[in-house]
């Protein structure tokens, strides 16, 4: 276990790190440089306008949120670098939701060996009671960072050896101290460029020595990664959303990976869900499959997926299925659920 002053003080410096990122963030709705989000038809313009050259192969049709049916392309050079972008990508993203858990009275620890011994190779673990410490409220936290952090090393030793990656959920800070890979955010928490910067530079140094020992030799788990520092994804509930996330891979197409990118795009909730309080409207498949259109990063479907429904939204065109509830089904192990969507997902 990370000794608890230790964190302390690293959590301290890192909340000062994160608070400052966060205020550096451009608003909801505006692009990185401070423009706001665009229509299709200047999408379209700035297309047609920049000279890039395009190709049948990274053309598709696509129905907009406004029901506008348009052909979607992207720049030869922008696709030539995407490429097999999502090649190894899970299909299966475990997430291990602290609150569906304590109200089926299942232990965290549990739960993850649950995982492990199905083969699970990606997982999340969130937890928005005791995570709500964040730039919104000034850091207003008591015990809970400390509770995430046990959760984590409890999530460690259960994959411990084992090849996966572990994202935590919203908080970058903890993400470092926990010497996880990565975390994944949401609209109102920091920006991907801001969470990459808490990442990258403390990753490498800030892991307690013990953290090599207590979870034992890994096997590399990015294959499907495109950066040498922490992993950062992001939630998007509709077609604005997804374009503001991709938007800075078309504005840098000559780069290989700027800051400003995600490593993948969540879309949901898909289905109807009760395992997140005060869910966003449902999205149907046909925003997975617009969000496919739009970007070839990894595409990661998430609400309301079950067995019998998560094949159809691989079909729809999303790499992964993000699965919380679905995972728990009365009178079965979850191991084995899992087993099940791993062959069902294929």
């Amino acid at each position: 276990m990370i000794d608890g002053e230790l964190v302390d003080v690293k959590l301290f410096k890192l909340a000062e790190l994160q608070l400052e990122f966060a205020d550096g963030d451009p608003a909801d709705g505006e692009s990185a440089d401070g423009r706001g989000s665009e229509g299709d038809g200047a999408d379209s313009q700035r297309a047609s306008s920049s000279g890039a050259e395009f190709d049948e192969g990274s053309c598709a049709w696509a129905k907009s949120h406004a029901g506008i049916v348009e052909r979607v392309c992207r720049p030869r050079i922008l696709q030539d670098s995407l490429e097999g972008m999502s090649e190894g990508f899970p299909r299966l993203y475990a997430i291990v939701d602290r609150r569906t858990l304590d109200t089926r009275g299942i232990g965290v620890r549990e739960f993850a060996r649950e995982l492990r011994a199905a083969g699970v190779r990606l997982v999340q673990y969130r937890d928005k009671a005791n995570g709500s410490s964040t730039p919104a409220n000034g850091f207003a936290g008591d015990s809970g960072p400390q509770e995430i952090l046990r959760a984590a090393n409890e999530i460690d030793e259960a994959f411990k050896g084992a090849e996966v990656t572990r994202i935590m959920n919203d908080r970058a800070d903890l993400a470092v101290l926990a010497g996880w890979d990565g975390v994944h955010v949401g609209q109102g928490d920091l920006g991907v460029e801001a969470a990459r910067r808490v990442l990258e530079p403390t990753l490498a140094t800030m892991n307690h020595p013990s953290d090599q020992a207590r979870r034992g030799p890994r096997p590399p788990s990015r294959r499907w990664g495109t950066r040498s520092g922490g992993m950062v994804g992001i939630s998007t509930h509709n077609e604005e959303q997804v374009r503001a996330a991709v938007e800075p891979m078309s504005q840098n197409r000559d780069m290989g990976h700027p800051d400003s990118w995600p490593d993948y795009v969540a879309v949901g909730p898909v289905f109807q869900t009760v395992s997140k309080a005060n869910a966003e409207p449902v999205v149907g498949l046909a925003m997975v499959r617009r969000a496919r259109a739009l970007t070839e990063l990894p595409v990661v479907a998430i609400g309301g997926i079950t067995l019998a429904n998560a094949r159809s939204v691989i079909e729809a065109g999303a790499d992964a299925v993000a699965v919380i509830g679905g995972l728990l089904v009365k009178g079965r192990k979850v191991s084995e659920v899992a087993r099940d969507f791993l062959e069902v997902l294929g």
